[in-house]
């Protein structure tokens, strides 16, 4: 288990960017999810397509909570990379930014 995750589930999310949906083992709501927040870290906003497509599958709290959470792990990590503090000894490195 990796933050309570199942140990391949992390590694999953590091490939979302490039194969997102049930094809890539996601049920159709995980994968609406990621595609948000993928849209959301690169633009600064939700599409309108993908704000639809979630919903579809929650309601408004919970669609605020897709924006909160989000939005609250980027705000933990800029802040941990502008003081640069330190992994954890033996934590998996994530791959560089494209």
């Amino acid at each position: 288990m990796i933050a309570g995750l199942a140990s391949s589930r992390p590694h999953r999310l590091l490939r979302c960017r490039r194969a997102t949906g049930p094809s890539a083992g996601w049920s159709a709501a995980d994968a609406a999810v990621l595609q948000a927040v993928v849209v959301l870290f690169n633009d600064d906003r939700v599409a309108r397509a993908t704000w639809a497509a979630l919903a579809t599958r929650f309601d408004e709290k919970q669609l605020l909570d897709v924006l909160i959470t989000a939005g609250g792990y980027r705000m933990v990590s800029m802040s941990l990379n502008t003081f640069a503090v330190a992994a954890e000894p033996n934590s998996e490195p994530l791959p560089a930014r494209r």
